[in-house]
């Protein structure tokens, strides 16, 4: 029985450690690097080999944060696009409303990054139009290409976090499975205690 005891916090505290583990590193998200291009995201594919990739960060931004970025590459068969003038549009997909429309501006680089604050909980759609300088075809009608984003709740942190689901599931495991084997081992003495 006295070995039982002495066993007990050492059992404890390494069920606590395992879980404060699993749910660190199932939580943790590592940065994407963006050199020179942007990279994964969805990519529009538009005619004449053009086309325009969008690579949100966060990649579900949540409403009111502003540091959420939409970060877009302007290609054609695989390589940046210079000198072209870009408009964008920001609509709410259900209602239509357009909440912000940025004037055709010129990028001498057409990796481009635009800090954006969602102000409500809804689903977006994003259109993107650009007039490549030099292109006889598509200086005067534009590349168009639509994205649709995500904006969700602040204080929903779960819908997005797989990992942290499954972390919270393999702690509750582990201690499951630690209660089940202490409880097992204290049965076992009081039976070998009964026994002598």
């Amino acid at each position: 029985m006295n070995e039982l005891r002495g066993d007990t916090p050492k059992i404890v505290f390494l069920l606590y450690l395992s879980l404060i583990f699993s749910i660190i590193a199932s939580s943790v998200m590592l940065p994407q690097p963006a050199e020179a291009h942007f990279y994964g995201g969805v990519t529009k594919d538009l005619d004449d080999g053009y086309q325009v990739l969008f690579v949100p960060f966060p990649g579900t931004p949540n409403a009111g944060d502003n540091s959420t970025t939409l970060n877009f590459s302007i290609l054609q068969d695989g390589f940046n696009v210079d000198n072209v003038y870009v408009s964008f549009t920001i609509k709410e997909r259900d209602s239509g409303s357009v909440e912000e429309q940025v004037p055709y501006k010129f990028y001498e680089f057409s990796d481009i990054t635009i800090p954006y604050n969602f102000q409500k909980i809804a689903t977006y759609v994003i259109t993107v139009e650009t007039r490549v300088n030099g292109d006889s075809k598509y200086q005067a009608n534009p590349l168009v290409a639509d994205f649709e984003i995500r904006v969700k709740d602040p204080n929903d942190i779960l819908s997005d976090n797989p990992p942290l689901i499954g972390g919270i599931g393999v702690g509750l495991a582990i201690v499951a499975i630690a209660s089940f084997v202490y409880l097992k081992k204290k049965r076992s003495l009081k039976r070998a205690a009964r026994r002598k």
